[in-house]
């Protein structure tokens, strides 16, 4: 397993993280920065980068990432709540096919994807 060494935060990317941990958010985009930071999109966007590349952040897709647990040890941990990651990202959408079927018990397979 590769361990990752995590950087420092300043000020304000702890404040950054910390809100939306305690928010229990599943993706930080830089609209939500800019509504809790009061930023410029730009300021918005190379802090979320800077969050990314001290490893604090975990890219999804284009401009949303996923807050990297503190017990995490590496990067890119397991994410733990993947259907509201999935609606956030795929925003609207549903969650649909086997990944419904096994949630409302009509199948007793266990399967390790999640149809939206």
């Amino acid at each position: 397993m590769e361990k990752q060494i995590f950087a420092g935060l300043s000020t304000q990317e702890r404040l950054i993280i910390s809100h939306f941990t305690a928010l229990e958010q599943s993706t930080i985009n830089a609209d939500k920065l800019i509504e809790f930071h009061h930023c410029k999109r730009a300021t918005a966007n190379q802090i979320l980068r800077r969050l990314k590349r001290k490893g604090w952040l975990q890219r999804l897709k284009y401009g949303a990432y996923a807050i990297v647990p503190l017990s995490a040890t590496t990067s890119a941990p397991a994410i733990e709540n993947a259907w509201a990651l999935a609606m956030d990202v795929f925003k609207p959408a549903y969650i649909s096919g086997w990944s419904a079927a096994e949630h409302w018990d009509l199948t007793e397979q266990i399967f390790n994807t999640v149809s939206v």
